[in-house]
């Protein structure tokens, strides 16, 4: 006789939502179920594809070790990747500087400064997870040396006014704890939606005067675009989001049409008939 393994339910992309929303639950202690309950960690009877078993496990929300959504591809061995990273410092600082306010980006090289603190003042602690060199080894996966290459391309990118994506090439490390065996060549687009003054200087004068006035004080506008949004951020603010993005990719657009055309295989880029029927074309 055999006997069939399968899954007692289907996961829905609602349900990854609501699991990716329990970002309370991050800190719980996982074996207790009374905590999870408490936290609103999600329960779920998981099917293991590595020992084909059930078990019921709790979920919370990946970020707390991937919070740019590279692993999965890296793990697949994907070659081509555009990155779209929301930042939260500007590149006027110094390296260290920048590489403690974009800890996420940081972590990818190793590149967390070992000191690296609040802005208390305090020892820096990310996800729950309180020491410099554990983040690095938890998240490293290129080079450490190409990371002041990423940041220097911003930081005149930011000095001329936007828009910010870059194309860089990195070997892949391996990475145990990431499940990423590495070995290989990455393409990647950065595409960091950074303030660019050339697309705020674009904006009608209306908007311009709006804007400012809704930077001043403590508002949600405070640090745009380096925000940090929630459930809560007014729809204005998200809209401003999506259109400065928008702008950069149209901006940029022979940048990004030639990489997608490399990405593909073509040796000659995008062809006129791509170039007029895309949407970056004007």
């Amino acid at each position: 006789d055999v006997t069939l393994l399968h899954p007692a339910g289907v996961s829905s992309l609602m349900h990854a939502v609501g699991i990716s929303s329990s970002a309370t639950a991050l800190r719980m202690k996982p074996d207790n179920i009374l905590t999870a309950n408490l936290f609103n960690g999600q329960m779920v009877n998981y099917w293991n594809l590595w020992d084909y078993k059930q078990s019921m496990y709790t979920f919370a929300d990946g970020g707390a070790v991937d919070d740019l959504a590279l692993m999965p591809l890296l793990r697949r061995n994907v070659k081509n990747i555009i990155a779209c990273v929301a930042t939260h410092t500007h590149p006027n600082g110094t390296l260290d500087e920048f590489a403690t306010g974009e800890f996420a980006l940081a972590g990818l090289f190793g590149a967390l400064p070992l000191d690296a603190t609040n802005h208390r003042g305090e020892q820096m602690m990310i996800h729950g997870v309180d020491d410099a060199s554990t983040w690095n080894e938890m998240e490293h996966v290129f080079p450490t040396s190409d990371f002041a290459d990423l940041f220097n391309a911003y930081k005149a990118s930011y000095e001329s006014g936007g828009p910010h994506l870059f194309n860089a090439t990195y070997e892949v490390l391996p990475n145990a704890f990431q499940g990423v065996s590495g070995g290989y060549a990455v393409n990647i687009m950065w595409v960091l939606n950074g303030k660019s003054t050339n697309w705020e200087q674009q904006l009608p004068a209306a908007t311009q005067h709006w804007l400012d006035r809704q930077q001043e004080g403590h508002s949600a506008y405070k640090d745009f675009p380096n925000v940090h949004n929630n459930l809560d951020a007014p729809a204005p603010l998200i809209s401003l989001l999506s259109q400065q993005a928008s702008w950069a990719f149209r901006a940029e657009k022979d940048l990004v049409l030639d990489w997608v055309a490399a990405a593909a295989g073509s040796k000659s880029g995008p062809s006129a008939e791509v170039l007029k029927s895309s949407s970056f074309a004007t």
